[in-house]
């Protein structure tokens, strides 16, 4: 399989009312892009750290404009580790930029709208990680 984009869309709008708590949201933000990289290619052996790194990171929010986007880098550098020995993997580039997100959002839009914009942001940025096949030398984009 490979990563999808309705997979993450249905992950997310399983929980789309607010959760109990900081922690429940936490919990089901980590579980939800988990669940969607599951089924990344390469495979990475390292998802239950990486959800544990998302999450911790999540729960230091102030400041969520600032700090949530990071979650998803935190996930993601600690997923591009496991893909080892067979891969040498980059995490995607840069932080992934919400800001359109937090506009359309502030603008009155639907939390599905919102949503559908999120999903193809992280969709979007994740395909820029790439690995490299530690035998053959080939590259590869993550999917």
């Amino acid at each position: 399989m490979a990563l999808s984009k309705n997979k993450l869309k249905d992950n997310i709008m399983s929980f789309v009312s607010y959760p109990d708590t900081f922690l429940d949201s936490a919990e089901s933000w980590s579980e939800a892009f988990n669940n969607y990289c599951l089924d990344i290619i390469p495979a990475s052996v390292t998802h239950n750290a990486a959800k544990e790194a998302f999450k911790q990171r999540f729960l230091t929010m102030g400041n969520g404009i600032i700090i949530f986007p990071l979650c998803f880098v935190d996930y993601t550098q600690i997923l591009a580790t496991g893909m080892q020995p067979a891969f040498t993997a980059s995490a995607p580039i840069g932080i992934p930029n919400f800001s359109p997100v937090y506009s359309l959002g502030y603008s009155g839009a639907s939390s599905e709208d919102c949503i559908n914009l999120l999903v193809s942001i992280i969709h979007s940025w994740m395909l820029t990680g790439i690995a490299t096949n530690n035998s053959s030398g080939a590259t590869i984009p993550w999917s």
